[in-house]
């Protein structure tokens, strides 16, 4: 599972929602507070200044970083995922991040999760930095609607269904099935993230971001791992790359496009 990428979605969606609203005078800190951040210990922002060798830093949790990013004039965030290569290939990452736009211009800001030294009966401990470096904004394109991916995302659970009793998988068969049902049922809920999104998005994007979250779970899940070594498995690998793919384009769309409630 990225929990890298969930905890950047995170961050992106609940600092446009705090962004979004012009009352707002207090940003979510996140970190002690949030599902995606209670393997991490320690969370830093840094910026790397143009034509500088000098790190600024920003903040040492996520509220105060929104606070200065709003102060730059930044009004939104917007997620690059397109470089995160799909579990089934084994490549290393691409260039991915949010990116945000203001006085200071277009910056990636990249995550580099570092190892604490820990007992061995206790869980894994992180430190993690964010990175803002120059970032040219024409390297991404506005995402589709919301209505596309969704119909994308069903034709790939379709094929996906298909390719699993193809290669005598029943198992993924019936995830892929329950998955469309949940999907045409418009269910609205992260499973084992019910704080990824901020309260104040809109049911139209909670209901995308739930599917691409399913999807994401799905294809990280050990019987999927294990569906991707069968031997005739070559197509199913390649429909395995478009739901990931349509997947994190979700969330592009959903920083992009998605609609704030206003706060009350």
């Amino acid at each position: 599972m990225r929990t890298d990428v969930l905890q950047a979605i995170a961050i992106c969606l609940h600092g446009n929602a705090y962004l979004a609203d012009p009352e707002a005078d207090r940003a979510s800190g996140l970190l002690g507070s949030n599902t995606l951040f209670k393997s991490v210990f320690e969370v830093n922002f840094e910026r790397k200044p143009f034509g500088s060798r000098n790190i600024l830093s920003l903040g040492s949790s996520v509220a105060p970083w929104l606070r200065r990013l709003k102060s730059e004039d930044v009004q939104q965030l917007r997620l690059y995922l397109s470089k995160v290569p799909c579990p089934c290939d084994k490549l290393p990452d691409g260039l991915w991040g949010i990116v945000t736009d203001g006085d200071t211009g277009t910056e990636l800001w990249t995550s580099h999760w570092k190892g604490r030294l820990v007992r061995y009966d206790e869980p894994p401990s992180w430190k993690v930095t964010y990175q803002g470096d120059r970032f040219l904004r024409w390297s991404m394109a506005d995402p589709p609607a919301s209505d596309v991916l969704l119909g994308a995302m069903h034709k790939d659970w379709t094929e996906l269904h298909h390719q699993a009793l193809r290669i005598g998988n029943p198992e993924i068969a019936e995830l892929c099935d329950r998955s469309l049902q949940l999907q045409a049922s418009g269910n609205a809920s992260c499973p084992g993230f019910p704080d990824l999104l901020p309260p104040s998005l809109q049911e139209s994007s909670r209901k995308i971001s739930a599917a691409a979250v399913r999807a994401i779970l799905c294809i990280g899940s050990g019987a999927w791992t294990n569906a991707l070594k069968q031997r005739e498995a070559a197509e199913f690998c390649l429909a395995t790359r478009q739901l990931w793919s349509t997947s994190l384009a979700c969330f592009e769309s959903v920083a992009y496009l998605g609609e704030w409630a206003k706060a009350s």
